[in-house]
């Protein structure tokens, strides 16, 4: 079975670097470069989420609150892949939802180890 993943990230290079990587470990890739398009691709029922936090229109903080008051996704992993770094932020990703709390930049194994953990 192919996991999905939802990858959300308002820079296009590192959706396209991060897909690739991601789809040669066999994982479908869905992608959204804000978090209202993010919402929409909801609808293709996502085994995982990974969620940028500073994007234009919804951040990553307010998509992920807005996932988690969906039933379906209360449960769905969520990890934060950001460039924001102090432990206020990575709290605030936690108590909002998150999973977990990545700060870029990050190889791709690594974060194919994380994802598979």
């Amino acid at each position: 079975m192919s996991y999905k993943i939802l990858l959300v990230d308002d820079e296009n290079d590192i959706l396209e670097f991060l897909s690739y990587n991601l789809s040669k470990e066999n994982f479908k890739v869905v992608t959204a470069s804000n978090g209202i398009e993010a919402l929409n691709k909801l609808s293709e029922k996502p085994d995982l989420i990974i969620l940028d936090v500073m994007m234009p229109k919804l951040d990553g903080y307010e998509t992920c609150k807005e996932i988690r008051k969906i039933d379906y996704f209360k449960t769905t992993p969520i990890i934060f892949l950001t460039a924001k770094k102090s432990e206020s932020d990575e709290i605030l990703a936690l108590n909002v939802g998150g999973d977990d709390f990545i700060t870029k930049p990050i190889s791709p194994q690594k974060l194919i180890a994380r994802i598979k953990a």
